[in-house]
């Protein structure tokens, strides 16, 4: 996890009064000779604030108070400042026509920096120690094929590094099904592809967690998944499961993973459709039906989205101050 730098702020320091104390012995005792020699700026009796004592040319300066003022910008001391940057999360795409959606947005709202990793195009992970938190959003591979899937192999033990370090970790479907098999739970093979918009409840566990216990009362959730998960051991299950398989867990105090998609916005469902005829069949679904769905559900997609990231960036924030 990165660290706040202390970087350099200069803060000019003003020598005009202590040179002006010593003028009269540098130029001599004549009377009167402090004004006709003194270098500029003069700024004689009575002109710095307040007054000298008396109102005397030769009495020595009464003290400046406030900020010093730079003068001549020479005699500069240098004091440390903290210099506060935005904290970054990493999202790891695994789809080939990647996006972001409702998630950067609210990411991004939120305060949140992102670097993009397309892991299909070949881009490398992330350096842990230039990232305060990770997205690994979804994609059409299956964590059962991970023996022979170098990305998602690589994938995992990052995902598992991230969180031994305490980086906080958000799963989105694949994604989540990853952290599950990198932390010890188990990825199994729905019963049927599912392509449906399903309300989502809350269990008593997701009271005052600070990504799932905000989400909107009611809220309803697209769901498209060949896979599921069964949570790690030793994980806490937010919400209600829809079938079998897990739908939301906590493990920690700074890893969430869920199965839905809080992040899909029109464009990605259109690039969804555009590739995923075969699974619209699978689910028994038509394009029609699906986009029907869709029409009704898309609107409150953003309140939900802006609920979970937002959660999610305030605990990144929060961690990247305090680490």
């Amino acid at each position: 996890m990165r660290r706040r730098g202390w970087g350099t702020a200069t803060t000019p320091f003003n020598h005009v009064a202590s040179d002006r104390a010593t003028a009269g012995e540098e130029r001599g005792s004549k009377p009167g000779s402090e004004r006709a020699e003194a270098p500029w700026p003069f700024l004689g009796p009575g002109l710095v604030c307040g007054g000298n004592e008396g109102n005397t040319p030769n009495a020595p300066p009464r003290p400046r108070y406030g900020p010093p003022v730079n003068e001549g910008g020479e005699n500069r001391t240098s004091v440390p400042s903290l210099v506060v940057t935005a904290p970054i999360v990493a999202v790891l795409h695994n789809l080939e026509d990647a996006f972001t959606g409702h998630a950067g947005d609210a990411l991004r709202a939120a305060g949140v920096e992102l670097t993009e990793h397309r892991l299909r195009d070949g881009e490398p992970l992330p350096d842990l120690d230039g990232i305060d938190g990770v997205l690994s959003l979804g994609g059409e591979q299956s964590v059962l094929d991970i023996d022979r899937d170098p990305m998602l192999t690589a994938e995992a033990a990052f995902l598992r590094e991230a969180v031994e370090r305490g980086i906080p970790t958000l799963g989105v479907c694949l994604g989540a099904q990853l952290l599950a098999h990198a932390l010890g739970g188990r990825v199994v093979r729905l019963p049927r592809q599912l392509i449906e918009w399903a309300p989502i409840e809350a269990l008593p566990a997701a009271a005052g967690d600070p990504v799932i216990g905000t989400l909107p009362e009611g809220a309803v959730a697209l769901h498209w998944n060949e896979d599921g998960f069964e949570p790690p051991p030793g994980a806490v299950e937010l919400l209600r499961r829809r079938g079998l398989t897990g739908e939301a867990f906590r493990y920690g105090d700074s890893t969430w993973g869920v199965q839905f998609h809080p992040e899909v916005h029109d464009e990605g469902l259109d690039s969804w459709y555009r590739s995923g005829y075969g699974e619209l069949a699978a689910a028994g679904l038509t394009e029609e039906q699906a986009r029907a769905a869709d029409a009704r559900h898309l609107p409150a997609q953003r309140a939900l989205s802006d609920a979970l990231l937002g959660g999610f960036a305030r605990v990144v924030a929060g961690r990247s101050v305090t680490a």
